[in-house]
């Protein structure tokens, strides 16, 4: 800008002399001035024309940098949730609870080391005594034409126990799932993909033995899945626990079905621990959830199943919704009512409490930040 100024400067007096020159020499100089005016207006896009010559050569570098870490033999990824509730229960004989709980926050690494892939995850939790605990630490891979897995992780048996709670259209674990799911444990997992077809078995040191020195027990563990087609799907597991005071065996089969606006699944576990055998240690949980909208979804789930010789059977049901906030935000509400006394479950950070009468209720809000 300074620099016109002084050209219009510059033009201002070659005007007062041009009295003393001749028409030529005038013509010839408006030509220089046009010229030179040209050129400075030029040189104030200099600053627009530096941006845009930076952002190609950041991009480029940006293109360069995202074809050397695809071409690293190591990557890591960073994952992780958090879900904080506000949670209210009572009847049943159960003394008022309200309050706020922060029962998961978890964060992932992830990637992978040559061809094999690798995830190690950690969580904290207001059940936790403020302790960061180690939750997987797996590597993943083929070996000799099958998948496998070696490590901590959730090994394939109950369907209903996953690796995240959000992966459930509830958001929390059921009590049938907490009390007779595998949760982790270390060992080797094999499976092969048929197709239609998917068979894994896994060799580990039981059921919820995370975090724990491998000893003498063991467990063994094989499942089937099948797609039937048009959105149905059908499993089964079997499992042997070799343990120190106790064998063993536990059983389960699930159905679901996931088409347009439904998700529907049914899964029914059992095991003969202690007395009472299969007759007497088994949980059924039916699930169903309608997308109402693109952000909302309703469902409905319903527990029912007996956890020891002498106990109350168990009989609960859970309506709620999900509401998609925004990417990676999901808020759920949901309330639950007990028909019967809750006795001889892992209740684990679902809010529910032993109960000496029926008709206790839950109510759970709750907002889940994944990133």
């Amino acid at each position: 800008m300074n620099m016109l100024i002084a050209a219009a400067a510059s033009i201002a007096v070659t005007m007062t002399s041009a009295a003393d020159i001749s028409v030529e020499d005038l013509k010839i100089q408006n030509a220089n001035l046009e010229a030179r005016i040209a050129h400075l207006e030029r040189g104030d896009n200099i600053d627009e024309r530096r941006s845009e010559l930076t952002k190609s050569m950041v991009q480029h570098i940006l293109v360069d940098a995202d074809s050397r870490t695809k071409k690293s033999p190591v990557t890591l990824d960073v994952h992780g949730f958090a879900i904080t509730r506000y949670q209210y229960n009572n009847g049943g004989g159960v003394a008022r609870n309200n309050e706020f709980k922060l029962p998961y926050a978890r964060l992932e690494l992830s990637g992978k080391v040559y061809d094999w892939g690798y995830k190690v995850s950690g969580e904290y939790s207001d059940q936790t005594n403020g302790d960061m605990e180690l939750l997987d630490a797996v590597f993943m891979g083929k070996l000799g034409g099958l998948d496998f897995k070696v490590g901590q992780f959730v090994s394939s048996f109950y369907k209903g126990w996953t690796d995240s709670p959000l992966d459930l259209t509830t958001g929390e674990y059921s009590l049938v799932a907490s009390t007779y799911g595998q949760g982790r444990s270390q060992g080797v997992e094999f499976g092969y993909d048929f197709g239609m077809l998917n068979l894994t078995g896994s060799y580990n040191d039981g059921f919820n033995t995370a975090n724990t020195t491998v000893g003498t027990d063991y467990g063994i563990s094989l499942r089937a899945d099948m797609d039937l087609g048009s959105g149905f799907n059908l499993g089964a597991a079997y499992s042997h626990q070799d343990m120190t005071a106790v064998d063993y065996n536990t059983y389960t089969i699930d159905f679901g079905y996931n088409s347009g606006n439904w998700d529907a699944g049914v899964a029914w576990v059992a095991r003969d621990l202690v007395a009472g055998g299969y007759n007497d240690n088994y949980g059924l949980v039916g699930t169903l959830g309608y997308q109402c909208s693109k952000d909302l979804q309703g469902f409905l789930q319903y527990e029912y199943g007996q956890s020891g010789t002498g106990n109350d059977t168990l009989s609960m049901v859970t309506v709620g919704v999900n509401y998609d906030l925004a990417p990676g935000v999901r808020w759920t509400t949901s309330l639950g009512y007990s028909m019967n006394k809750v006795e001889g479950w892992n209740t684990y950070r679902s809010g529910w409490n032993g109960s000496t009468d029926d008709g206790q209720y839950l109510l759970t809000t709750q907002l889940a930040l994944s990133f």
